[in-house]
Parts: structure tokens; C-alpha cells; sequence
């Protein structure tokens, strides 16, 4: 991920006011991940995973940013999409 990608990840988190204090530690700021991660997710309690397109029934993935308190650690994703920010 690039450096201009993780500022735009930042300032559409900033926009929609989801930046306040750590809700762990209280901490005020906030790191974005140089990496992204893949939330898989399911109509069903079971997860099939295949490579490319899945069928409705089949485990999915949502593309997140990783964003972490430089403090504490705390970790929390958010969905790309969602953010507005196209994934590379």
C-alpha cells in the first residue's frame, strides 16, 4: 500500500469522525497499516473458501484497512468500500 493511499484511508476515517480516542487506552492518533486484510464472511455458519468469484452461498471477502494505536496496539478494520477508498 502506498503512502498516498494510507492518507487517504486516514482522511476518510477523519471525515466520518472515526478517529476519536483509542478505545482501549484512550490514546489520541492513529496508524494506518502499510498492509490491507480480507474479512471473510458468509450467509451460512460455515466458511468455504475458493479462488475468484463465489456464488451467493459461498464465504466472501470485504477488503479492510488495518488501523492501529501506536500506544496500545488495539487493531481495528474498516471496510473499504464503506470508506469511499478504492483498494489497489
Amino acid at each position: 500500500m502506498t503512502e498516498e493511499k494510507r492518507g487517504e484511508i486516514l482522511l476518510a476515517l477523519q471525515n466520518r469522525g472515526a478517529l476519536g480516542p483509542c478505545p482501549t487506552c484512550g490514546f489520541q492518533g492513529r496508524i494506518v497499516k502499510s498492509a490491507y486484510v480480507g474479512t471473510i464472511f458468509s450467509e451460512t455458519p460455515k466458511f468455504p473458501f475458493q479462488i475468484g468469484p463465489a456464488p451467493a452461498q459461498h464465504a466472501g471477502v470485504i477488503t479492510c484497512a488495518l488501523v492501529e494505536c501506536p500506544r496500545c496496539g488495539f487493531i481495528a478494520t474498516h471496510n473499504m468500500a464503506t470508506l469511499g477508498v478504492e483498494s489497489q
